[in-house]
């Protein structure tokens, strides 16, 4: 029994898995994202479906089946009490981890589990060994060839370039790096009583699609005046700080 509930369960993570994620797809489509996307969301959706399913769902599926053998239920009334025993299961999963959408696709994989289990029940004695062999490989096999496919027509990787770099970096309200001008450029207003000059200045580094972001401050009132530098290290999806120079302005702390 163990090993039919392995296989169904096998059967089930490749189709609550290739399901799922069919929707982060656009074969040939107009986005480069694409095959990252669907890769990403692909191992996201297999780290919490294949625990689930081949933990909670064989322990369940194993429950259900002794339980119903101890009736005397055949036939259609078996399945249907069966089916629907493992739909309700899978629904309590989902409430455990107090989820309305975790109750919806647990009721989905669990209904999946049984049509699997069920199959192979009765088709797998049926068939040969290399057969079962054939069966077993055929959804992996398929899904590596729908990624395949997935990346080759996927639009090229566009080049990340210094104003996306900038872009990247003085993105998000409310961050250090927010009041400084979104392109290369200076800004200057009055605040205070101080006349400020806001710039956002970029260099190209010696790696590929790298390059170091200044924003600096400068302010003056009167006799007094001041400057202030930081220093960010941008690659393509990465932001880090490097330093920075110079006194706080006075009218922000």
């Amino acid at each position: 029994m163990i090993g039919r509930k392995c296989v169904a369960a096998y059967f089930t993570v490749m189709v609550v898995v290739f399901g799922l994620t069919f929707g982060f797809t656009s074969m040939g489509g107009s986005l480069w994202q694409t095959a990252d996307n669907y890769l990403s969301s692909m191992l996201v959706i297999a780290i919490f479906t294949v625990p689930a399913v081949f933990i909670y769902g064989i322990f369940a599926s194993i429950v259900i089946e002794h339980l119903i053998g101890r009736t005397k239920l055949q036939g259609p009334v078996e399945w249907l009490v069966s089916g629907t025993l493992h739909v309700i299961m899978g629904i309590l999963f989902g409430l455990f981890l107090q989820g309305t959408l975790f109750s919806i696709f647990g009721a989905f994989a669990a209904l999946i589990f049984f049509v699997m289990d069920k199959s192979v029940q009765s088709l797998f004695p049926r068939l040969r060994q290399r057969n079962k062999a054939a069966a077993l490989a055929a959804p992996l096999i398929l899904l590596l060839v729908f990624v395949g496919i997935v990346q080759l027509t996927a639009p090229p990787l566009p080049p990340f370039t210094t104003d996306d770099a900038v872009a990247f970096a003085t993105q998000g309200d409310g961050s250090v790096t927010d009041l400084f001008p979104k392109e290369v450029g200076i800004s200057k207003l009055t605040h205070q009583g101080y006349a400020i000059e806001r710039e956002t200045k970029v260099e190209t580094g010696s790696g590929k699609e790298t390059y170091y972001i200044y924003f600096i401050e400068r302010w003056r009132k009167g006799e007094e005046a001041g400057a202030h530098s930081m220093k960010y290290k941008v690659t393509r999806g990465s932001m880090g700080a490097e330093g920075s120079e110079g006194a706080d302005p006075p009218y922000r702390r």
